[in-house]
């Protein structure tokens, strides 16, 4: 198939969620100025040209987006019938974000669209569905799986793969912890009340889970489509976060609990906190999501990936920086870590080993850090190569990612200790 050499140009779709806007914080020399954008009117459409108007105004390294928005009730029909890009950016209310990626694809669109793609189990066919519109008209459907591009996580996906170091899998936990107080792109985060409602937005398992089982994945069965016999879910279960009316206040601007909400008498009950337990090609893997109003340092993460020479930890510190550091199970890896190091420097420049106590510390230079909101551009590129060349698109990545959904939207009583194969 020959290269796709045509610009591409964005159509943001119900722009509900900030992620949306970070996807453009950056423009690329191939990627159209002129952005369409197709949503109802309302809160989350002035968030979200509030935040590109930033990205255009800033001193350093302004964009030139140049938005044209079509925002009245007929806003999806309109897009279905005046659309004039080739690529659909979506990320806002997660129960109607399949129907979008539908839409875009049934109307010959590529798909960028932010996690998670489905919430409850009875959408997977839809997700079944996507994947046969995409394959069969030659389409891209990307999801941003940012997670990938964060360097501690790229660093302990290597490490892995180097038996040497790490030895043979004995089992994976990832942990992580957001907060509902944030800043983006330097201003506090202001977030529609509708995040709160799980009916639209999901647990924390089925939207956070997404990137920590992807980073199972890729570390555990990497390059590769993992079978259905390879995959069993054993427990998963789910318990609130309280938020209290004032803090609810803070973060959405709201002074009161909209009565839909599930409430505990005077606070809010945040479908917040999640742990699913599963074997993965027969490695045990427990994956956790919590919420917290608010954090010291912000979102913070906790991955350990035992091995049978090693444990290899990943942690974010106070102050936001990511740390890894290898646990070795007996003495004397120490040269062969920093051998490692050295073979690996035209991926990671200056990366190094320090004996740490009993651990070895991979000493990251600055300059290889990358902050959560740099992560979306990389996203981007992935796509952008897909996009001049579909062919491109790994085997595994649509098998994998059903399977991904089918662990995230997992419900408690569908599992079980003897373990519940996925459907």
């Amino acid at each position: 198939m020959p290269e796709n050499r045509e610009p591409i140009r964005f159509v943001i779709l119900d722009p509900g969620h900030f992620h949306a806007a970070l996807a453009m914080k950056r423009r690329r020399a191939d990627v159209d100025p002129r952005v369409q954008v197709f949503a109802p009117a309302g809160d989350d459409l002035d968030r979200f040209r509030s935040q590109v108007e930033a990205f255009n105004s800033r001193a350093v390294d302004a964009t030139d987006w140049k938005l044209e928005i079509e925002s009245g009730a007929d806003w999806l029909e309109r897009f279905r019938t005046e659309r004039l890009g080739n690529t659909a950016v979506i990320a806002g209310r997660n129960k109607p974000k399949i129907d979008l990626i539908l839409a875009a694809l049934e109307s010959g669109l590529n798909v960028l669209a932010d996690k998670p793609w489905v919430i409850n189990s009875t959408d997977l066919p839809k997700l079944e569905r996507a994947h046969t519109l995409a394959e069969s008209n030659a389409l891209v459907a990307w999801d941003l799986m940012t997670e990938r591009h964060e360097t501690t996580n790229r660093l302990l996906l290597a490490l892995a793969c180097e038996p040497a170091i790490f030895g043979e899998w004995k089992s994976f936990s990832l942990e992580s912890v957001h907060c509902l107080k944030k800043t983006v792109a330097g201003t506090p985060l202001r977030r529609p009340a509708w995040w709160f409602d799980m009916r639209v937005a999901g647990d924390s398992l089925a939207d956070v889970g997404t990137h920590l089982v992807d980073l199972a994945f890729l570390a555990i069965a990497p390059e590769r489509t993992v079978r259905p016999d390879e995959l069993r879910i054993v427990t998963s279960k789910r318990w609130p976060l309280l938020v209290e009316r004032d803090d609810f206040e803070t973060i959405t601007g709201l002074p009161e609990f909209p009565p839909e909400m599930d409430l505990d008498g005077v606070r809010l009950r945040y479908a917040g906190n999640g742990t699913v337990d599963y074997t993965l090609c027969g490695v045990p893997v427990r994956v956790t999501t919590r919420w917290e109003v608010e954090h010291p340092g912000g979102d913070w993460h906790a991955i350990v990936a035992h091995g049978s020479r090693c444990a290899v930890h990943s942690e974010q510190s106070p102050d936001g920086r990511r740390t890894i550091a290898i646990r070795p199970v007996s003495p004397g890896l120490l040269a062969s870590v920093g051998d490692w190091c050295a073979r690996h420097q035209s991926e990671f420049p200056g990366l190094s080993a320090a004996n740490d106590g009993d651990a070895i510390r991979l000493v990251v230079p600055d300059a290889l850090h990358r902050d959560h909101e740099s992560l979306f551009a990389h996203v981007v590129d992935d796509y952008a190569r897909l996009f001049r060349d579909p062919s491109t698109m790994p085997e595994h990545e649509w098998p994998n990612r059903r399977a991904r959904y089918a662990i995230t939207t997992a419900q408690p009583d569908r599992c079980s200790r003897a373990g519940s194969p996925v459907p």
